[in-house]
C-alpha cells in the first residue's frame, strides 16, 4: 500500500490512550494537500503538535502524571504524553521544509511506553 502523507486535522493514536487525538500545526510549512498544510517528522512537539489521548494505562512509578477516575471508580493515569523524539518512517525522498515529509505510516514514542502512530491520514473519507 502507497504511503500517504499527513495533514493537519490526522487522527493519531497512541496504544496505552483511552482516545483518539488530532496532530495539529500552528504554522504551515508553506506545502499542502487537500487544501491542508503537509507535516514533517519535526511535528511531533507535546502541546503544538501532540496533546493528549485520555487517560494511560501504563503505570510507571515517580511520573508526573496527575490521577484521576474513570466512570466506575478505578483510578486512572491522565495522559501527559512525553514524546521522545521524532518521528519515525517519514518520506526522505520528499522533504517539507527541510525535512522528511510525515507519511500514514509513521510512528513515535511516549516516555511511559506508548507508541503513538497515525490512524488516518485525513486527506479521503474514512
Amino acid at each position: 500500500m502507497a504511503k500517504v502523507y499527513v495533514i493537519r486535522g490526522a487522527i493519531l493514536k497512541c496504544s496505552c490512550g483511552s482516545m483518539k487525538s488530532r496532530i495539529m500545526i500552528p504554522v504551515s510549512h508553506g506545502v499542502y494537500a487537500a487544501g491542508q498544510p503537509k507535516l514533517n517528522i519535526n511535528d511531533y512537539k507535546e502541546g503544538e503538535n501532540i496533546t493528549h489521548f485520555g487517560f494511560c494505562n501504563k503505570t510507571c512509578g515517580g511520573d508526573t502524571r496527575e490521577k484521576g477516575y474513570d466512570s466506575k471508580g478505578n483510578q486512572v493515569w491522565r495522559c501527559k504524553a512525553k514524546i521522545l523524539g521524532p518521528w519515525q518512517g517519514g518520506q526522505d525522498n520528499d522533504l517539507v521544509e527541510n525535512a522528511p515529509g510525515l507519511t500514514d505510516n509513521c510512528v513515535t514514542h511516549c516516555k511511559y511506553g506508548g507508541e503513538i502512530s497515525i490512524e488516518h491520514h485525513e486527506q479521503t473519507p474514512k
